[in-house]
């Protein structure tokens, strides 16, 4: 990988997410910015309790091999390092929002309301009386370590994100960017929905299921099928909005022959499971697609090139 970037300057952007025991770190050339293309892609395991200090030395090596010091990046935080609020909106302006929220949501915490960060951000209005509004809500010190891990790399970080804004990312560069579509993640322990529509994150459902994510294991299909219909039901009903007729599947080893009939038969979407295009590493994908989309979402995120 020595060099791979040449000898000047690149026009390149970073997406990354440390998630499910390892990290992704994904190059984008913004060089085009109506139609930026994976330069590269790397992924490291961590071992349960390594400190982070021996891959930011791999992450710096490779960034200064690839002559890619001081680009632009973005970091997409992991599931389990922030919560995600959705209050009624306070009838304030736009500037004051964070502020007002503030009040709405400390009690909904386990910290105290003077250790975290909170950002915010409305949904789309629809034929609901009330506006709502998601708040991002974010333990100092997740936000320092990454800031530090980011800075000890040599990168310049733009933004910190939260996987649904990547995957929303994402779902632009699809055929499906004009429609409304699910995305499930599906690890360890865990699973999230997120409904996508016009380059609007609508919804957002997390849940827990009995999964060890290795690729011999197999889904709780039963488990994963019931939860899917409980939050698409939600939606449909009390958030009175039309379900998506397709769902992409990603995550720990999420394979074509994982995702069963117990599954797409008990859904009423086309079942889809969801790749990056255009990745030299291709086959190996369904290790972590999760992180794999998050990282190239990140890096997605048009702030970074425009």
């Amino acid at each position: 990988m020595l060099g791979l970037f040449g000898k000047h300057k690149q026009a390149v952007t970073v997406g990354m997410q440390i998630a499910s025991g390892g990290l992704s770190f994904l190059v984008l050339d913004v060089k085009s910015r109506v139609q930026p293309k994976i330069k590269d892609y790397v992924s490291y395991t961590i071992a349960n309790g390594e400190p982070l200090d021996q891959l930011a030395i791999n992450i710096k090596q490779y960034v200064e091999e690839n002559r890619i010091l001081k680009a632009k990046s973005c970091f997409v935080l992991d599931d389990e390092d922030y919560q995600l609020l959705t209050v009624e909106s306070p009838k304030v302006p736009d500037d004051e929002l964070r502020e007002a929220v503030t009040w709405k949501i400390k009690d909904l915490i386990t910290f105290p309301i003077d250790d975290v960060l909170i950002d915010v951000f409305l949904f789309p209005e629809n034929n609901r009386s009330t506006k709502k509004i998601a708040n991002v809500v974010v333990h100092r010190d997740v936000i320092q370590n990454i800031s530090s891990f980011v800075e000890s790399v040599g990168l310049n970080l733009l933004a910190i994100d939260v996987p649904e804004m990547s995957y929303r990312n994402y779902i632009e560069t699809t055929e499906y960017h004009e429609k409304s579509i699910a995305v499930v993640l599906i690890k360890e322990n865990y699973g999230k929905l997120i409904v996508v529509q016009n380059s609007h994150v609508l919804f957002s459902r997390s849940f827990s299921i009995p999964y060890n994510g290795g690729l011999f294991d197999n889904l709780p299909e039963s488990e994963i099928a019931l939860e899917l219909q409980r939050s698409l039901d939600y939606y449909e009903r009390q958030l009175k909005q039309i379900v998506p007729s397709r769902v992409i599947f990603v995550g720990e080893n999420i394979t074509d022959d994982k995702v069963t009939a117990v599954i797409r038969e008990s859904l009423n979407q086309e079942v889809i499971i969801g790749k990056v295009e255009n990745l030299a590493d291709s086959e190996n994908q369904h290790l972590y697609s999760g992180r794999l989309v998050a990282a190239y979402g990140g890096a997605l995120r048009k702030e970074l090139y425009l």
